[in-house]
């Protein structure tokens, strides 16, 4: 019997060793092994704004008559309110001691330089399907074309025991995909390239794909069809983005695609609730 309960014992603190060690690690990145980059060029700034218009970080990440990507926008959940983040290079509030690599674990896994889980309220889920120069890019724009703001971060609203960070690794494991958007050899390049700002920097499926009780995006592509079906989202039904003729985009030419993201409006809809702030919020270097 003292065997048995020794061999217990034995199993419970290798388990408990290895948990502890899996929501402890933080994940690799490609740029771990890279050395001070030199100064940016004017092209890579430019792609770099770009594809911050692309993710749309400054329409969470920024308040109106705030500094630019100073955070503080609150984003309520079924556990409290939280709040987005200072992302400007400041160096005591924001990024600015991230190196690529630690810029890269938050943007694309959801996790901080020192290992604290990041709420899939920062769409990561969607993100990590980025590529590798996009990433390059946008740390370059954040870092040498924004401006510091010494503005402090606001503590969520989560209670304990559920401002717990850790089981979030454990929710990564399961419902985050893994690797950048991999090309369908089927589908051509334009294609694709839709499917990319679809699927990874513009995070669609976030706000437009309904959520299990887990809340966990029910399809992260096409290959689900949940995916873009339409959901709640605080307080306001983010539409079906799929084919459909009667709740879906069935009906929209492809200018009335560019109209409604261009300018907020067409023959068929005007945006509303946050997809208001995405089109009417601009980033300000």
């Amino acid at each position: 019997m003292k065997k048995f309960f020794l061999s217990l014992l034995l199993i419970v603190v290798v388990i408990g060793a290895a948990l502890t060690w899996f929501v402890t690690h933080k994940p690799g990145s490609p740029f771990d092994a890279a050395g001070a980059a030199p100064a940016p060029s004017a092209e890579i700034l430019a792609r770099g704004e770009a594809v911050a218009r692309q993710a749309d970080c400054v329409a969470c990440h920024s308040l109106p008559g705030g500094k630019p990507f100073a955070g503080g926008l609150e984003m309520g959940t079924p556990l409290g309110s939280i709040f987005a983040t200072n992302i400007t290079p400041d160096r005591q509030n924001g990024i600015g001691n991230y190196s690529l690599a630690d810029f890269d674990r938050a943007v694309r896994h959801g996790v901080t330089p020192d290992g604290k889980r990041l709420y899939p309220a920062m769409p990561y889920p969607s993100y990590v399907k980025m590529s590798d120069d996009d990433i390059r890019d946008l740390y370059a724009y954040f870092m040498h074309q924004i401006q510091p703001a010494a503005v402090a971060n606001r503590a969520s609203g989560i209670e304990w025991p559920m401002n717990m960070r850790w089981p979030l690794a454990l929710w990564n494991a399961v419902f985050v995909p893994s690797g950048t958007y991999q090309e369908k050899p089927h589908e051509d390049e334009q294609w694709n390239r839709g499917a990319y700002l679809v699927q990874a920097a513009g995070h669609c499926g976030a706000c437009h794909t309904p959520r299990s009780v887990a809340m966990n995006e029910k399809a992260l592509d096409e290959g689900g069809s949940a995916f873009l079906s339409g959901a709640l989202l605080d307080g306001w039904y983010a539409p079906s983005l799929r084919q459909d003729h009667n709740t879906g985009l069935g009906r929209w030419s492809e200018d009335d695609i560019f109209q409604f993201l261009k300018m907020g409006r067409n023959q068929h809809a005007v945006v509303f609730g946050s997809m208001a702030e995405a089109i009417t919020t601009r980033p300000s270097s």
